[in-house]
């Protein structure tokens, strides 16, 4: 048997000279990305065979494979500039070959993203091929990333990626969305709830208004037991997202049911370039004086199959996490994800796979807790009321996929498949509605739903002029059953059962034990013209026919409940028109944009389409079973160099139906249509080639349209959100200072009674209001500032993240509502009670739940929150193999 070329030889005092070194890339160039292929969009990795002279320059170039439309010369025409350190035979340079991946990457906007390049091999690297195999020639391999800027369909339009994640800390959904700008994501009852979401002067709750993809199939769910288009992303591992497509507006084709405020799509990625495993600890200063409250555990195993298997990319992640949180009565998340891709390269142009994951968790939640508790001292920041909130959920999902892209044609195929389960304990109103076992009430969602998504792209040439022609085709199918009860957790009895819920709201939106099945069959066509470097037009068309089909299977629980069984079917059309004007190429663009969306109700609520309700103001809207939004924008790209992207957009929106929060069922009614106006900047500066700074400001004014025209502010709409900060990356050394602000924004509509309530300074009665408070018609706004280090040494990292830096007292989700503590409940034992009035014989007024205003129930009006995280630290550490 041979010896080893790098064999140590115990005879010597010293290794022997290695018989065979590799070549080493001393100079190269990054190529020119192709004018037509940048604007088109187009990227991919061409493969080069590179013959290196005994000189070390370049001989003969063989592409192995590569998407053509010109970066195949492209990436040639640059390696032959390149020089390297020849390979060497017992010290004489001999000719080798290399193999070189140059990769194009097409970006929608300057981010914070390094260069992918491998460090070249040291001199005496190990050849991996023996002698007898290559006897006069080495072989290497490098690759290489080129970047350009794409062109965007519109100024907020971006795609963030790389270190944009690499630079925050990633331990649950919320981190991932925040670095979209604009968006800000919320936690308002454990850690095990969908996020509430917040983009263009929307308060999506969870997912109402912004439509969310994971690798383009829908995570939104029509018809939740909790809320329509409950979008619940905990499933996701944050370390298996390779980037994010944000497409704001309803401009884009792509994008159908409830993209109205935006569509966010997570792309995950193909594979990892090495196996690693992480666990982290997080502390909070918390009152029970637990100094370990976060635990969390993510395994990536990414094998290295082999030349032989080289067109199959395979990886599993796992993760497991638990999660006091800083709560008085500890959250007690456990949090558990699987996932497990597996693509297979059928050519260079075309892949087929399969993606997989499994999810479960269980949390308690501290819920929205009453200010005026807080404020009088009567309940911790980071107590509760009632400590049963929270939920158990699960969910397995199997997609597969087929994927070709060429120079001038792509397809993209998708099927899917999932099955929920959750049970979602909420109490909003606490004794209010029964002075004995409170409000609980608990909300059921079963379901099994799938899809299939299909989407061809096709790129010609005419005279000069560029055609991208688009078209797609989705069904998706859901079958759902809700259900829900009324729960006693105050007694000793956790989470007991009392009996199906019953609606009283005029809407019929959240019956109980209903079978629902909901379809959307949709088809959309794009055409992009890129006349020159100074004129694009794109021009889209989207077509949806919607059914929803609702069983009542209680009906004959209430008459409180109208036309909760029965079918509706609709069909909409949703035109999209953009000009891009280029008046300098590569600096300044202008972007018009205009777009039809929509979002779907409740299917409870879509059997009411075209109902006409009242206000209690007098003012009065029509329920629609579809929604319509209708949205403009302006706006435009400033690229100073290749260091500095601006952006800004005007944009205005009309939403034919407003969702709002219902604290008394726990859910989402249809209300007025809205206006919106509001305007969206961005800055990405690369100050040094290891240093970045990045500025957003998304300004929004919401205001409600009446029949009446007598509209005011919006609840929950934000006005004014802003984040920011500094991320650098030096070598094995990566840090992040980030700021995020948003500001006060109304609790209640202006002409809402609890509005008028704590404006007034006397009760109906004459009495003196003792909740006239004008200030408090608003909630709470806050300042965070976060920051984040980690270092790499070889194998291992070590990150530390410090979250809320300056320890605020903040209040992460706020709601306007009204309850009743246990406190402030019908009393008859109370000696001082007087009968039916709110007010007691001594003059106070220690019966607050006796308060009413217009048609409202009986209830203390107040703002209700849920606090945000104090200081805390995470320390992970990282080991790659």
């Amino acid at each position: 048997m041979e010896k080893r070329a790098f064999a140590h030889d115990p005879d010597d005092e010293l290794p022997r000279t290695p018989v065979l070194t590799a070549p080493v890339l001393l100079e190269k160039v990054a190529p020119v990305y192709p004018e037509a292929a940048r604007l088109a969009g187009i990227g991919g990795t061409v493969s080069l065979e590179i013959a290196v002279n005994p000189d070390g320059t370049v001989g003969e170039i063989k592409v192995v494979h590569g998407p053509g439309f010109g970066l195949d010369e492209a990436a040639v025409a640059a390696a032959l500039t390149f020089r390297f350190r020849p390979a060497t035979d017992h010290g004489k340079p001999i000719a080798s070959t290399v193999l070189f991946d140059q990769v194009f990457v097409v970006r929608a906007h300057l981010t914070a993203e390094v260069e992918a390049v491998p460090s070249p091999p040291p001199d005496d690297a190990p050849v991996p091929a023996t002698r007898a195999e290559t006897p006069l020639e080495s072989r290497a391999d490098y690759s290489s990333t080129v970047e350009a800027r794409g062109a965007t369909s519109a100024a907020s339009s971006t795609s963030v990626r790389n270190l944009d994640f690499d630079l925050r800390p990633k331990t649950s959904p919320n981190d991932i969305l925040r670095v979209v700008p604009g968006l800000l994501a919320v936690q308002h009852q454990g850690g095990g709830k969908a996020d509430q979401l917040f983009l263009r002067g929307f308060d999506a709750d969870h997912g109402t208004d912004v439509a969310v993809y994971v690798d383009g199939v829908p995570v939104n769910m029509p018809s939740h037991a909790h809320g329509q288009g409950f979008a619940d992303l905990h499933w996701l591992i944050p370390e298996a997202v390779d980037r994010i497509d944000v497409t704001k507006g309803p401009y884009d084709p792509r994008w159908g049911d409830f993209a109205t405020a935006g569509a966010v799509n997570l792309v995950t990625k193909k594979d990892f370039p090495e196996s690693s495993a992480a666990i982290t600890l997080g502390s909070f200063p918390t009152e029970s004086g637990r100094a370990l409250a976060t635990q969390r555990f993510v395994g990536i195993v990414a094998p290295v199959l082999g030349e032989s298997l080289a067109k199959l990319h395979t990886w599993i992640a796992f993760e497991a996490t638990h999660d006091d949180g800083p709560f008085v009565n500890p959250e007690g998340l456990d949090r558990y994800n699987l996932f497990a891709k597996l693509s297979y390269d059928l050519s260079p142009s075309t892949t087929i796979g399969v993606f997989a994951e499994a999810y479960g968790s269980q949390w308690l939640g501290s819920g929205q807790i009453p200010e005026r508790e807080v404020a009088a001292g009567r309940l911790s920041q980071f107590g509760a009321i009632d400590p049963s909130e929270g939920g158990i959920t699960e969910r397995q999902m199997l997609t597969a996929f087929l994927r070709h892209k060429s120079a001038d044609d792509e397809l993209t195929v998708t099927t899917y498949v999932t099955r929920y389960r959750l049970s979602l304990w909420d109490d909003f109103t606490f004794f209010l509605g029964d002075p004995v076992n409170a409000s609980e009430i608990e909300q059921d969602d079963r379901r099994l739903f799938g899809g299939l998504k299909i989407a061809y792209h096709v790129h010609r040439h005419w005279r000069g002029v560029s055609f991208q022609t688009s078209a797609g085709a989705e069904s998706r199918y859901d079958d759902i059953h809700v259900d829900r009860w009324d729960a006693e957790s105050q007694n000793g009895d956790f989470r007991k059962r009392l009996g199906r819920h019953v609606d009283t709201s005029e809407f019929g939106f959240s019956a109980s034990n209903s079978d629902i099945t909901t379809i959307d069959i949709s088809g959309w066509a794009e055409e992009d013209v890129i006349f020159n470097r100074h004129l694009r037009v794109i021009g889209g068309l989207r077509a949806d026919y919607l059914g929803f089909d609702v069983a009542d299977l209680g009906e004959s629980l209430g008459a409180h409940q109208p036309n909760t069984s029965g079918t509706q079917q609709k069909a909409v059309l949703s035109p999209k028109l953009t000009a891009v004007i280029t008046p300098a190429p590569d600096v300044f663009e202008v972007y018009l944009n205009f777009g039809e969306g929509f979002h779907s109700n409740m299917a409870p609520v879509a059997l009411l389409d075209g109902k006409t309700f009242t206000n209690s103001d007098g003012s009065s809207f029509t329920v629609h079973a579809v929604p319509k939004i209708y949205g403009g924008e302006l706006g435009a790209r400033l690229h100073l160099g290749s260091r500095v992207d601006l952006a800004g957009a005007l944009w205005a929106s009309y939403l034919e139906n407003e969702t709002v929060f219902d604290a008394d069922h726990a859910t989402f009614a249809p209300a007025d249509a809205t206006r919106r106006i509001g305007v969206d900047l961005e800055a990405r500066v690369q100050i040094v080639k290891w240093l970045y700074f990045d500025y957003d400001l998304a300004q929004a004014s919401a205001t409600a349209a009446p029949d009446h025209g007598n509209g005011g502010a919006v609840a929950l709409a934000p006005r004014l959100y802003m984040t920011g900060g500094l991320t650098a990356k030096r070598g094995g050394l990566r840090g992040a200072l980030r700021v995020r602000y948003l500001g006060p924004r109304p609790a209640f509509d202006e002409t809402s009674p609890e509005y008028q309530y704590f404006m007034s300074r006397t009760l109906p009665s004459g009495a003196p209001n003792p909740d006239y408070n004008p200030a408090a018609v608003n909630t709470e706004g806050y300042t965070i500032v976060d920051a984040y280090v980690a270092y790499r040494w070889r194998f291992l990292e070590a990150q530390l993240s410090v979250q809320n830096l300056l320890n605020s007292t903040w209040r992460e989700a706020q709601f306007g509502n009204h309850s009743c503590t246990r406190d402030e409940t019908y009393n008859p034992a109370n000696p001082n009670y007087a009968g039916s009035g709110n007010q007691l014989s001594d003059g106070t007024f220690a019966n607050r739940c006796g308060i009413t205003f217009g048609s409202q129930r009986s209830g203390v009006t107040d703002v209700h929150f849920t606090p945000g995280v104090p200081l805390n630290l995470q320390l992970t550490l990282k080991a790659y193999f």
